[in-house]
């Protein structure tokens, strides 16, 4: 329990999320194994990818990128999948992913970019680097029984993600000779910050937002934000979330008696376009985005 300067209580909580998905038995890690996927779940998961890109391909409309929401992978299950189509899929020039534990093993919440190009030796290489989100994600009482939540977090609290917050780091990478791209997760698109300043300032051509939040659509607050960096320094901007929680908000709503979301798990902005939304058909498992 914690309390105000005026002595009133406040009751606020922090939360971790175990990400039971990347495990077939949604079990968690044992002592000796420290990541949430397994071998076996790491290998189906790279095969489910590489069906998906060998679709594209026949239909040609071959991937240059792979783009995942927060929190999607963790470490090992990024790399593995950034071998393979390193060595599998020429087309991919990166692979963006929200991860659970960085390249150097500490655990958090980070953003993972890896970029795959031919070096100087005829080699397809891929440079990799990782952050930390720089802000925390904060849970109240509307949000809980949007997602469903109220089992897991109590709506009298205010929950805070439980995140260790470092030094304000952010990477550019340049891809194609002449194009610069960046990745940030969540809140590190709205808040005021040192960060966000640097974007502006060294105006990338892409920014991916990582996010876990309802549909993307354009009067959200990420298409917002967004639309603010599209404005000044011109950057085409993508948002993408997970599919699950728009399916728990719209679950929510259905057992409210309210009418169902739309599905819109991306949203592409840029300076020519107020913004649109990219809703797939239930069941789908990849969303291709084909920007003019």
């Amino acid at each position: 329990m914690n309390r105000d300067k005026k002595g009133n209580k406040n009751r606020w909580g922090r939360f971790r999320v175990d990400q039971k998905w990347l495990r077939p038995e949604g079990g968690t890690p044992s002592a000796t194994d420290e990541e949430w996927s397994t071998e076996e779940g790491r290998g189906d998961f790279v095969s489910f990818v590489d069906r998906l890109l060998a679709e594209a391909r026949r239909k040609r409309k071959p991937a240059n990128g792979i783009v995942l929401p927060e929190y999607a992978l963790d470490w090992s299950t990024h790399d593995a999948l950034v071998r393979h189509v390193r060595d599998h899929h020429p087309s991919i020039e990166f692979v963006i992913s929200g991860v659970s534990r960085d390249c150097n093993g500490l655990l958090g919440n980070f953003v993972v970019v890896s970029t795959l190009y031919t070096n100087s030796f005829g080699e397809r290489v891929a440079a990799t680097h990782s952050r930390r989100k720089h802000h925390r994600w904060q849970l109240d009482g509307q949000q809980i029984e949007s997602y469903g939540l109220q089992d897991e977090l109590s709506t009298k609290c205010v929950w805070w993600e439980y995140l260790e917050i470092g030094h304000r780091i952010i990477h550019m990478d340049v891809f194609r000779n002449r194009s610069a791209l960046t990745a940030v997760i969540c809140e590190d698109l709205a808040r005021v910050d040192p960060a966000l300043s640097l974007i502006r300032s060294l105006g990338p051509n892409l920014v991916f937002a990582l996010l876990m939040d309802g549909p993307q659509l354009a009067f959200r607050w990420p298409g917002s934000y967004a639309a603010s960096l599209t404005d000044d320094p011109g950057s085409s901007v993508l948002t993408i979330t997970c599919a699950a929680l728009i399916d728990r908000s719209n679950a929510s709503r259905k057992a409210a008696g309210l009418k169902r979301g739309p599905r819109s798990i991306a949203l592409w902005r840029h300076h020519l376009r107020m913004g649109s939304a990219a809703p797939p058909y239930q069941g789908t498992h990849q969303l291709t985005l084909l920007p003019n």
